[in-house]
């Protein structure tokens, strides 16, 4: 069975700058459920200006109770929704953080056990709730990440300008290892001005990679263009 025309339990972790088309992209997956955490999904405004998710399919959660009863919301109502697009994905880590502090009675990790104890639990709780909503979610899940552009000194001692998603980079092994696509959204600029692209590591600079056989690296952010860019 497909949803969207992709198989279902695909998972895509789609990252960029402010302003880089994130959400204009994901307003054209099927029936999406949009798990908000920033509230800010309500502004989200599709090609014709007008807002790109009804209300009723937009779930805020400001905490991680809260996104908890959210989500399970969202799955009793599972056969009315193809895709769950969790946006932004970085407040997750800090919804567990601020439970495991609440838990062990604490201001800070370092107070919450020895050898990194708090650390740990944070970034295996957030790993472990990342997990239980890619694996209970039947249709496409879209998880969308602010981009963190950081420097690295290449061999040569030059520093080059390098993107991955803004999560904890501790992070990004554990869920990276549970997409099926890892894209970014940027704008690209040529002889005919700028545009907004998709990129599947298309420069070795910027974090990526898919398990699924494409025909570019790089496309227009249109949807179309992107599900076309698929083989078979």
């Amino acid at each position: 069975m497909e949803k969207n025309g992709i198989l279902e339990g695909t998972v895509i972790w789609l990252y960029g700058a402010p302003y880089s088309g994130k959400t204009t992209f994901t307003t054209k997956f099927s029936r999406p459920a949009v798990l908000s955490l920033d509230g800010n999904a309500k502004f989200a405004l599709g090609e014709d200006g007008k807002p790109a998710f009804k209300p009723e399919d937009i779930y805020v959660a400001k905490t991680l109770d809260k996104l908890n009863k959210a989500y399970s919301a969202i799955l009793a109502k599972n056969d009315q929704y193809d895709t769950l697009i969790i946006d932004p994905l970085d407040i997750i880590e800090q919804m567990v953080r601020y439970k495991v502090l609440d838990d062990a009675g604490v201001d800070d990790e370092s107070d919450a056990g020895d050898f990194g104890k708090g650390w740990r639990l944070v970034r295996e709780g957030t790993k472990k709730l990342l997990s239980q909503i890619v694996r209970q979610f039947e249709g496409t899940v879209v998880m969308i990440s602010w981009e963190d552009e950081y420097t690295e000194t290449d061999r040569l001692g030059r520093e080059v300008s390098k993107f991955r998603p803004a999560i904890n980079p501790k992070l990004l092994t554990d869920i990276s290892g549970l997409t099926t696509m890892i894209v970014r959204a940027k704008i690209v600029e040529d002889k005919t001005g700028k545009h907004y692209a998709l990129s599947i590591q298309d420069k070795a600079t910027e974090y990526g990679g898919t398990r699924i056989s494409l025909n570019k690296t790089l496309v227009p952010n249109n949807f179309d263009k992107f599900m076309a860019n698929i083989k078979n």
